[in-house]
């Protein structure tokens, strides 16, 4: 309980400073005149790539948990993943991957350790796909070469990483006993981290089976291109001169800013990460930073309207929401 407190007022503190931050540089004038000229039309569009990239991983989630429950419905899925975010949205700490763990339990047959460990791999996944999407444009844009050679840095750390849980994945056997031996010597429950970390190579386990593994990687390209389109329509909506690879680089620099500890919504990493894409690709500093959160508002309306949906969809108050979530924090103690 303590440790959670000291990330809570961590993540408030980040997002404070960086929300501070990005008002602080932002001429909100400009930002406002551009706005009152956007095309509402495109800004519109933007909007509805964020709903279709939800509906992409809804479909990727779904061909993860095959092992568990290959005959669970979309709808279904759909509600859980839109509930997760929703949750990530207003609650800290990113309580809504384990909220929907925990309905994916409840609504399907899949179990709350494994459901738990395929949002794992989905992170793990996604990270990598970012990383490759940055090294991919970083050679064609206008980027100072401290950054780019900080930003392959941190990604061949990331593709390492991913690398090494592939390995331990394909050698299942011979990892959960390194992994046992590991925390035998360790002030930890030997049974229950052994359990979470076992539960952890099993989602993995989709790189031993190329088929479904394709599938997984094929609706992964939709749930990235959906974001970039998004972003691009944005870009186009205030007659900005950037194309698909500068809405890449932000995408990418905005979502490995979503990394870092922060309060609800991601609020302030995001924003500050997306503020230094969008003005190391020239856009001037007095709207970099409105952009930036126009951006961040678009993806947190769309979200949330959807898992408002979602809740009317199943019958569900704000309340049950919460008390499901109360459950999940006492289960992970």
């Amino acid at each position: 309980m303590k440790d959670q407190r000291s990330r809570l007022i961590l993540g408030s503190l980040v997002s404070l400073v960086l929300l501070g931050w990005v008002i602080w540089r932002t001429d909100w004038n400009i930002v406002g005149q551009r706005l009152s000229e956007a095309n509402g039309a495109l800004l519109l569009g933007a909007l509805a790539m964020v709903w279709a990239g939800v509906a992409f991983r809804a479909w990727r989630w779904g061909i993860m948990l095959e092992p568990e429950d290959s005959e669970r419905s979309f709808l279904t899925l759909f509600d859980i993943v839109n509930l997760g975010y929703f949750a990530n949205n207003i609650l800290p700490a990113r309580l809504g991957d384990f909220l929907r763990a925990y309905l994916a339990g409840e609504w399907t047959r899949a179990s709350l350790s494994f459901a738990l460990s395929t949002t794992v791999v989905e992170r793990v996944l996604d990270t990598l796909v970012v990383v490759l999407m940055l090294f991919g444009v970083l050679p064609f844009l206008p980027v100072p070469p401290v950054a780019a050679r900080a930003g392959m840095l941190i990604g061949a750390g990331f593709f390492v990483g991913a690398i090494l849980l592939v390995i331990a994945a394909w050698q299942r056997d011979r990892s959960e006993r390194l992994i046992r031996t590991f925390l035998r010597p360790l002030p930890l429950d030997e049974q229950l981290w052994g359990e979470r970390l076992v539960a952890l190579l099993d989602g993995f386990a989709l790189v031993r089976q190329p088929g479904r593994f394709a599938r997984v990687l094929v609706t992964t390209v939709f749930v990235w291109a959906a974001a970039i389109f998004s972003y691009w329509l944005t870009f186009r909506a205030f007659d900005l001169d950037l194309g698909p690879l500068a809405a890449t680089f932000t995408i990418s620099l905005a979502a490995l800013g979503m990394a870092a500890p922060s309060g609800p919504a991601s609020a302030g990493t995001y924003d500050a990460a997306a503020t230094g894409a969008l003005t190391i690709l020239g856009v001037e500093a007095g709207l970099a930073g409105g952009v930036a959160v126009i951006l961040h508002a678009i993806n947190f309306l769309a979200v949330t309207a959807l898992g408002l949906w979602s809740l009317a969809r199943r019958g569900l108050s704000f309340g049950a929401l919460t008390r499901r979530v109360e459950t999940v924090k006492t289960s992970e103690g």
